[in-house]
């Protein structure tokens, strides 16, 4: 593995997992994320698996 310069970054990700239980409470965690951080950007919402990705989830993209 190799590590990249702190500088060298330019985004970053992160998935908010939820299930059929906790999707309300994801909704409502979201909803308060779009608006405390309004330049990120939100995903789709999968309510399966995708890819790697073991439960359901959604993304958040940001810069540093």
């Amino acid at each position: 593995m190799s590590f990249r310069s702190v500088d060298e970054i330019s985004d970053y990700h992160a998935h908010v997992y939820y299930n059929a239980q906790n999707k309300a409470d994801a909704e409502a965690l979201r909803t308060a994320m779009e608006k405390e951080f309004a330049q990120a950007e939100f995903g789709r919402w999968h309510d399966r698996p995708v890819g790697p990705h073991p439960d359901w989830s959604f993304q958040i993209a940001f810069k540093p």
